[in-house]
């Protein structure tokens, strides 16, 4: 797995608007921990991340990533694709505010937990969600407690899960669209 703690990720790129980089890049068949880690002002997704034995990341901040309000894929905050596994993700105390795209885009086929996470700003010229979960894969459950998402352009926070989807402690104001949004039908 990868482990990083107190490390700064921001300004990369190389200044094609068509070329992007991310703060932060990591593909593992292990697992991924983050604390104290900050990725801001990169020309495409401040971290980009893909682990097999799941993703925890704590007190950390993802803010101010560029890219193309055509290419979603590109200028998000946080981007984590766990898809290909069944383990966990854990954001806690993470900020995400000012990206192009996303601030936050998590798709798990398991369990996506979030606690006090924030995201403000967001896609506000590409439509984008704070905060995207997509969980409709696996067996996995959705948790977001003491969280807000604000000002975003589309949804502040939008989920998609087969499974038990739990909010408590939820601040949603002026987004675009809903201030949540969730589609539990199988």
């Amino acid at each position: 797995g990868v482990t990083i703690t107190n490390s700064e990720f921001s300004h990369n790129n190389n200044g094609s608007p068509s070329v992007f980089w991310a703060g932060l890049f990591i593909n593992t068949n292990g697992s991924i921990t983050l604390n104290g880690v900050s990725a801001c002002d990169n020309g495409g997704n401040g971290a980009e991340l893909d682990a097999v034995k799941g993703t925890t990341i704590k007190n950390s901040v993802f803010n101010n990533n560029l890219g193309l309000t055509s290419q979603s894929q590109y200028g998000n905050g946080l981007y984590i694709n766990n898809t290909s596994t069944s383990n966990h993700i854990l954001l806690e105390n993470v900020q995400a505010d000012g990206n192009v795209n996303y601030g936050i885009f998590l798709s798990s086929s398991g369990n996506v937990t979030l606690k006090n996470v924030n995201a403000y700003n967001n896609g506000a010229s590409s439509i984008c969600p704070g905060v995207y979960i997509e969980n409709r894969n696996g067996t996995g459950t959705v948790s977001i407690t003491n969280s807000t998402f604000k000002e975003n352009g589309q949804n502040g926070l939008a989920i998609y899960s087969h499974k038990n989807v739990t909010l408590n402690g939820i601040t949603a104001l002026d987004n675009g669209y809903f201030g949540v949004f969730v589609d539990n039908c199988n």
